[in-house]
């Protein structure tokens, strides 16, 4: 079988830069191609070019000019196409909750707009891939009728080839915010960091990507957001690692892939309990239940002993339930049905 995994960034240079690209593109692409099969990754505008796919799967497509071209064209192939999301986008109703409108950072309508254009496209797929199980139940709600598989995150098979650490490293807690709509979740667990940062004098807080806060300390140091080949030495040299989360309908869409990141290189993780975060049960990865729980169950997994039992074996426990070369089986017999 012939797939295409396909961008529509709207800076078409960019695209491989893309996370959501990296991870329900590439990583996917790379298991398919591991079980015999072929798989091109390409922008839309690079499609006419590539030759005829068997199917073809479009990150977060949107009803534009340029894809009703594209699907006409793929139709007259015979080539079956279809949609992947790994955000709440396709539900104009959500809009509000997005976390750049919460933010304040981009308009409800703006949004609003963007997230119809998905929707639209939806009608033009033969059926669709999401990240999480909240993803497909609210697809089923608004296409009772329409095709789903649950496609999870996994972590990227190049990280598999990265030897978890197990030098000595300061204790140490790192958040990566990814983008710049992650200052609510940071002061969730920002009491905690303030009371154990003056607690514990050999402590740093380290926060990689954009992210505004009031809060200064000597030992709280930011960083840029890195290309993700080097965010994999970042988090591989961590002690701990922090997915602190507000919970909306958005947030429960999300995919737990920044504590599997963690994890997959033996480095402890401690996650709000919201979405696929909530249905993770890997020793190793602990659940924050409520914001007053961050303190203990950080001062409990900083402790080296505590720490090092929890690393040991950790790596095996995430593969065992996120397992990249299974996901892709299903993707080929989705697409194949």
């Amino acid at each position: 079988m012939r797939i295409a995994f396909v961008s529509m960034h709207p800076r078409a240079r960019h695209y491989r830069q893309d996370a959501s690209f990296v991870y329900r593109c590439e990583n996917i692409a790379l298991a398919v191609r591991s079980l015999g099969h072929e798989a091109e990754l390409m922008h839309l505008r690079e499609l006419y070019w590539r030759g005829r796919f068997d199917a073809v799967m479009l990150l977060r497509p949107r009803r534009t000019f340029a894809l009703r071209l594209a699907v006409a064209w793929l139709r007259r192939l015979s080539t079956r196409v279809f949609g992947d999301f790994d955000d709440l986008v396709f539900d104009p109703g959500m809009s509000a909750y997005r976390p750049s409108v919460l933010a304040g950072k981009e308009s409800l309508s703006r949004v609003r707009a963007k997230f119809a254009l998905h929707s639209a496209a939806l009608d033009m797929m033969d059926g669709v891939t999401l990240s999480t199980s909240e993803l497909v139940r609210r697809y089923r709600a608004l296409y009772p009728q329409g095709r789903a598989l649950r496609v999870p995150n996994t972590p990227h098979r190049t990280w598999l080839d990265v030897e978890p650490s197990h030098s000595e490293v300061v204790p140490s807690i790192s958040y990566f915010s990814g983008t710049h709509t992650h200052d609510a979740d940071f002061k969730l667990v920002l009491p905690a960091l303030q009371s154990l940062l003056d607690e514990m004098p050999r402590l740093t807080v380290r926060v990689v990507g954009p992210l505004e806060t009031h809060f200064r300390h000597p030992r709280l140091l930011f960083g840029r957001r890195l290309d993700f080949r080097q965010y994999v030495d970042l988090v591989r040299n961590s002690y701990l690692t922090i997915a602190p989360l507000v919970d909306t309908p958005f947030t429960r869409c999300k995919s737990a892939i920044k504590v599997l990141e963690s994890a997959v290189l033996g480095v402890p993780a401690l996650a709000s309990p919201i979405g696929e975060y909530s249905e993770l049960d890997i020793d190793g990865i602990a659940r924050v239940p409520t914001p007053s729980e961050w303190e203990p169950l950080l001062r409990r997994m900083l402790d080296p002993t505590v720490r090092h039992e929890l690393a040991s074996g950790l790596r095996g426990r995430v593969l065992e339930r996120f397992d990249s070369v299974a996901v892709a089986r299903d993707i080929v017999d989705f697409v194949a049905e």
